[in-house]
């Protein structure tokens, strides 16, 4: 027994289990239930059913131990089906009437295989909860991505004098991190802390970690980590995926160096998350090292999630070439690795690439979805291939995914917009069921690149009569035609509006429009004032507009002035960018 690995082992006492049973002239359900049971501890749950159905068709009565047993089976396989029936037959011999641990086991069946409704029927009519019953409840809406009702059920769990235990907090952690409740976080971080609990269950601590990560509370978070006692791989993941999901993609390669350090073996998830940074990061180098221990380590050879991470950094590099290879490389393609592609040709502007990989990949026979559209679109506006869009319409509208939501809407308004077909712009806006102010602004847009500017100031008036609050890309529209027409009194009234009507704080695109209408307006001492008054001084394309602006108006001195200074910003976004590249 001692060379047994532990699949011998487990393959063994199955079979020392069915001898038994076949040995025995009149198996009982004791011995139905031990064999239930071994493959239900040994991972083998489609099998623990067969052995269940077999049990009833020779009419041996389940007891609760089998009926714990077969739930758990169910719950492993997300047989809910089955499941169901095992429930009824349970209340039907009144078993539930004083048997907690029976009653939990279906709670966590019904948890386990997504119906959090019939869980917390199934909750509502145990004799009595204990913290097991609340937290398997607790656990499901949290999988669920329920967080209200998780942290609803966790403060009443309270309220009736049941101490949570780390699954619990561990569960109702996850539920404050999806809902982004950093107070009710802290709280439960703080009676952890109080009970010195991090301790005694690793993962406690790390979904603290990933509390603060979620709610964007980053340097906290990294605080906690670096304070773990044991920093095993899924605490590296959790804060390596955290600080690339926050854009903070130096920390993230730093943060994996230090797993590498300590000979933690890198995952998948690792790999994923940290190619994400390389190509945010544009460090191509690096990348291709990740790429290698990648192959080294054969991972690519089952995971399209690592694939689609590795076509998305080469693309994101301005490698297509290498991207493209990879995509082809991948053993299973789906909609997901093509729509990685496309989206990095649209984002660099490489419309007409885009629109060819589109028909590769239905050439290839892969259905475009919702997100492949949304790229698509884009790409037509930004290259004016009307006639593309309004193909791209037609198939949208047959697949009936217009009535499924608005966000197509917005994208075929812009389309039409940016392709300067502002009557078809208007004719989709009109029919769309559900205007917010996505859409307006959309219209608004193409309203302003057609350069009716008289109709951009009709439809933001019609959607304020409408109740429909703007948003800060309304008032760049808004504040960008002001510009156009030389109305500094005019952009003054919105400027001012945006933020004492509505609370929102202007921005370096506000603010670059007002540079840009006193430029045109030959202000350029206001100008120098206002980029010295606000952040604008590290804001590169303000620099470029107002040295555009002198040269239209001939202003050299000033022109110089402004020049010399674009260049040192140039200069130090370069040598900013070489120290990310060279992490």
């Amino acid at each position: 027994m001692q060379d047994l690995n532990q699949s011998d082992c487990s393959m063994w006492s199955q079979s020392v289990c069915r001898r038994v049973l076949i040995g025995t002239s009149s198996p009982d359900v004791v011995a139905w239930t031990t064999l239930l049971w071994v493959h239900v501890r040994n991972g083998h749950a489609e099998q623990a059913l067969v052995v269940f159905d077999k049990m009833q068709r020779m009419d041996i009565s389940p007891n609760r131990i089998t009926f714990a047993c077969v739930l758990k089976a169910c719950s492993r396989v997300q047989a809910v089906h089955e499941g169901s029936q095992i429930h009824a037959e349970i209340v039907r011999r009144g078993l539930l009437a004083d048997d907690t641990v029976l009653g939990t086991a279906l709670v966590d069946m019904y948890t386990k295989c997504g119906d959090v409704v019939k869980a917390h029927q199934a909750f509502n009519e145990l004799p009595v909860c204990n913290v097991y019953s609340w937290t398997s409840l607790i656990s499901g809406y949290a999988q669920q991505d329920r967080g209200e009702e998780a942290l609803a059920c966790y403060l009443q769990l309270q309220n009736e004098g049941f101490i949570p235990n780390s699954v619990t907090l561990i569960c109702t952690l996850q539920a404050c991190g999806s809902l982004g409740e950093v107070g009710n976080g802290k709280r439960i971080h703080a009676a952890i802390v109080c009970e010195d609990l991090i301790k005694a269950h690793d993962n406690l601590g790390i979904a603290v970690v990933n509390l603060y990560l979620k709610c964007g509370v980053v340097v906290m978070a990294e605080d906690i980590f670096n304070k773990l006692s044991c920093q095993n791989k899924v605490a590296f993941n959790t804060m390596i995926c955290g600080f690339s999901e926050h854009g903070k993609f130096h920390k993230a390669l730093d943060c994996f160096r230090q797993m590498q350090c300590k000979n933690i073996p890198p995952d998948v998830v690792t790999y994923t998350c940290v190619l994400k940074a390389c190509g945010n990061m544009q460090t191509l180098r690096k990348g291709r090292v990740i790429h290698a221990q990648i192959i080294k380590h054969g991972l690519l050879s089952n995971d399209a999630v690592l694939g689609n991470a590795l076509v998305d950094f080469y693309a994101k590099c301005g490698d297509f070439s290498r991207a493209k290879q990879e995509l082809d490389e991948l053993l299973v393609q789906d909609v997901a690795s093509w729509n990685v592609l496309i989206a990095a040709y649209t984002q660099k502007s490489h419309g007409k690439q885009a629109l060819a990989c589109f028909e590769q990949m239905q050439a290839v026979g892969i259905p475009a979805n919702t997100v492949t559209f949304l790229c698509i679109l884009q790409a037509c506006g930004s290259i004016g291939a009307l006639g593309k869009g309004r193909e791209l319409h037609s198939q949208i509208m047959m697949e009936g995914l217009l009535e499924k939501g608005s966000i197509l809407g917005v994208s075929l308004v812009n389309m039409y917009g940016r392709c300067g077909a502002i009557t078809l712009a208007q004719e989709v806006f009109d029919k769309l069921p559900d205007k917010h102010v996505g859409v307006w602004t959309a219209l608004m847009t193409g309203y302003g690149l057609v350069g009716k500017y008289s109709r951009v100031f009709t439809q933001y008036k019609k959607m304020m009569d409408q109740g429909i609050i703007p948003s800060p890309i309304t008032f760049t529209v808004i504040l960008n035609v002001c510009s156009r027409l030389g109305s500094f009194q005019l952009s003054q009234t919105y400027f001012t509006s945006m933020s004492e009507n509505y609370g929102i704080v202007p921005v370096l695109e506000h603010y670059a429009c007002i540079v840009n209408l006193l430029g045109h307006l030959g202000h350029f001492d206001k100008v120098m004032a206002l980029i010295e008054q606000i952040p604008l001084n590290n804001y590169f394309p303000a620099w470029i507009s107002v040295l555009s602006i002198c040269g239209k108006y001939g202003h050299l001195s000033f022109g110089s002035r402004v020049f010399k200074n674009a260049v040192l910003l140039q200069k130090s976004l370069a040598v900013a960018s070489t120290e990310l590249v060279n992490i």
